[in-house]
């Protein structure tokens, strides 16, 4: 029986999934970092190479969802990023 590579699999999730996906990554990294509480906070090395490699991991993800887009959804989607980034700076 013949295996099947992740990257194939990996390559049936929309890109509506994928970008999904990646939000709640972020959003559970956001979390986690919130909960942690203190600025003095000094990851362990493995912990830090945990969320290294979670980083970059996101970023390739993230950064093929725009891949698709055409270009007016892609000036919408900046202009939403950058409101968002304004707006939410505070909190």
């Amino acid at each position: 029986m013949k295996k099947r590579s992740t990257s194939s699999q990996k390559s049936k999730i929309s890109a509506d999934q994928s970008m999904n996906l990646a939000a709640e990554k972020l959003e559970s990294t956001i979390r986690n970092l919130n909960a942690r509480g203190t600025a003095n906070y000094q990851p362990t090395p493995a912990d830090k190479q945990k969320l290294i490699n979670q980083a970059i991991a996101t970023q390739k993800t993230q950064s093929k969802l725009l891949d698709g887009l055409d270009d007016d959804t892609r000036r919408r989607l900046k202009t939403l990023a950058i409101e968002f980034m304004v707006f939410n700076k505070g909190k």
